[in-house]
């Protein structure tokens, strides 16, 4: 199973229990304790299928069907997909729009005559310090609900390297498990705050931090119900500062910038001579130190523009702008 992982390393941590005293206030007010809040979140989540094999968790966020997972559990769409719960029982789902710059998938479920249980999304992402909770299936144990705790205000990017592609996230303190990814986070009121993604580990030891895609892309991708197109020039990169002191040696003294790590052979920036180690200073004419300043210029244009890269080539190799054009994630 390929869910909450980063660096493409599946957890093998043990569950983890929440007993929690304290009682939320829903939407409209009233009091709701964590016993009405669990069933509520139970009656709303669900279990994904890819060919009858269970991959990971998700929710239902409309009363017509509309389901949010995580986008890297089906990543060929020719594949059976199906959810499962112990409300609904086991039901087809179809792939309806994806946004693999926040991980996230939308499924469509069959019409019904009645409503389907459906969480309500919170308008946005809580501050550092939130309180959360996690609903899912972690290492195939069901209806498990986990805690974590906002650990930064602003989105940042994060790199799945089995799917190849960065992730718009916010991270969460929190230990989770494979099983969850898709499943949803929400806050004490049980509104959907974000979804699970992956997890940061270090040597294959998880290192207690959770990408959690942020709500405000999800609430665009229910409105929208069509898939985004997501800039990418097919590269990963790391900060200077990162790199050992032997491969520090092959720029000049205190060069800056953000060094070409894992290169796509057949992506636009292997086309246009991008080459691995090479180092990029700038974006378009502005510096860029940091991975979240190149993603986001990346990422402000749409596909089929082109960004002007500035190179540091190493081992005295020179300098050079090539121009590369932005191809579609999805």
């Amino acid at each position: 199973m390929r869910c909450n992982r980063a660096a493409g390393v599946p957890l093998t941590a043990l569950c983890i229990f929440v007993v929690l005293t304290a009682t939320p206030r829903s939407s409209r007010g009233e009091q709701r304790t964590i016993e009405q809040l669990y069933e509520h979140l139970k009656r709303a989540s669900i279990e994904v299928l890819v060919d009858d094999r269970q991959v990971g968790s998700g929710a239902i966020v409309d009363a017509e069907g509309l389901v949010l997972t995580a986008a890297h559990m089906v990543p060929d769409w020719s594949r059976r997909v199906e959810v499962i719960s112990p409300t609904l029982g086991r039901m087809d789902a179809t792939p309806l729009a994806v946004d693999r710059g926040h991980d996230a998938l939308l499924l469509q479920l069959a019409e019904r005559p009645e409503p389907y249980p459906a969480l309500e999304l919170a308008k946005q992402t809580p501050a550092a310090g939130g309180e959360l909770l996690l609903f899912g299936a972690p290492m195939f144990r069901h209806g498990v609900l986990l805690s974590g705790t906002v650990a930064r205000n602003e989105p940042t990017f994060e790199y799945l390297p089995k799917e190849q592609w960065y992730v718009e996230i916010i991270h969460v303190a929190a230990q989770v498990q494979m099983g969850t990814s898709g499943g949803p986070w929400v806050d004490r009121q049980g509104r959907l705050v974000g979804l699970q993604s992956a997890t940061m580990v270090s040597h294959a030891v998880p290192a207690g931090i959770a990408y959690m895609a942020p709500v405000e892309p999800l609430a665009r991708l229910i409105a929208a119900r069509r898939s985004v197109a997501t800039p990418t020039i097919g590269v990963a990169v790391e900060e200077t500062w990162q790199q050992q002191s032997d491969t520090l040696k092959r720029y000049p003294q205190g060069a800056e910038g953000l060094v070409v790590r894992k290169l796509d052979a057949a992506a636009t920036a292997a086309v246009a001579g991008v080459k691995q180690w090479d180092v990029i200073t700038a974006v378009d004419g502005r510096t860029v130190r940091f991975p979240d300043q190149f993603l986001r210029a990346v990422r402000g244009k749409a596909v089929g523009q082109s960004v002007r890269l500035s190179l540091l080539r190493p081992d005295d190799a020179g300098r050079r702008d090539v121009d590369v054009p932005l191809a579609e994630l999805e």
